[in-house]
């Protein structure tokens, strides 16, 4: 149906304008982001539900049960445009389809680690930002020729099981239909990630750092770090979530 056709995969349909009248000037869509033009036409934050008086990303302390029949309810088009597509679509997915999703919206707006979105994502950039800062690339000779017994510390071990056991949840997430699983791997998954990185920091152990003076070693972890890079980027994409290479995170942020 061309009417329902979704060419860029973005989850929003491409022709909007077949259900919003595109003769409209009102209600065009001119970026293509799902959202009208017209911020004074249609503004998310006139809805008293998604109002945040102290700023402090809760909506006024307290919990709100949709009902259609008291008025009481956020639109999709509402949701995306105060969390983003990103977030919107993991939250979706994070449950179980036949439990009670509770959409913490001050945990959707946050931007550090708390929010498994921006977890997995900060982790799946912290691995591109390795091969940046060493101006590194793994050609096949390196990959054949490296010596991966080096990985011997505790974390390295535990994180290669992990991502070893990656293609067994995807095949289950898709027998089941049960994107959660999959989510619930890479928040864990990229927690173990966030991890190793942190041991390597120059104000801890710097000889567990990736970008280690001593070769092999050197290659060994990168070779690991890739390897993370491809299946946290693999599983964003399962579930329709951008996989950025940088994200400029606080100072304070850094050094936890």
């Amino acid at each position: 149906n061309p009417k329902t056709t979704d060419t860029d995969k973005d989850g929003l349909y491409d022709n909007l304008e077949v259900n919003t009248h595109n003769t409209d000037p009102n209600v065009a869509d001119t970026d293509g982001d799902g959202l009208e033009d017209g911020e004074e036409i249609y503004d998310y934050n006139t809805n008293p539900l998604l109002k945040d008086s102290d700023g402090d990303g809760l909506l006024d302390g307290e919990e709100v049960k949709f009902s259609k029949r008291s008025g009481s309810y956020i639109t999709l088009r509402e949701l995306i445009g105060a969390v983003g597509v990103d977030v919107t679509r993991y939250f979706f997915q994070m449950r179980k389809a036949e439990g009670h999703l509770v959409f913490d919206l001050g945990l959707a707006l946050d931007r550090s680690d708390k929010n498994p979105v921006f977890k997995i994502q900060y982790a799946h950039a912290r691995m591109c930002s390795i091969f940046k800062k060493g101006d590194v690339t793994l050609d096949e000779k390196t990959l054949l020729n490296s010596d991966l017994t080096l990985l011997t510390h505790p974390r390295e071990r535990e994180l290669i099981n992990q991502l070893l056991d990656f293609p067994e949840i995807v095949d289950k997430a898709a027998e089941n239909r049960s994107p959660h699983l999959v989510c619930d791997y890479l928040e864990h998954t990229s927690g173990m990630v966030n991890s190793w990185y942190h041991s390597g920091n120059p104000n801890r152990n710097p000889e567990l750092a990736v970008l280690v003076e001593k070769i092999p070693v050197r290659y060994a972890r990168l070779i690991l770090a890739k390897a993370v890079r491809t299946v946290l980027g693999n599983g964003l994409k399962i579930l329709g979530i951008s996989a950025p290479e940088y994200m400029e995170r606080k100072p304070e942020d850094e050094l936890s």
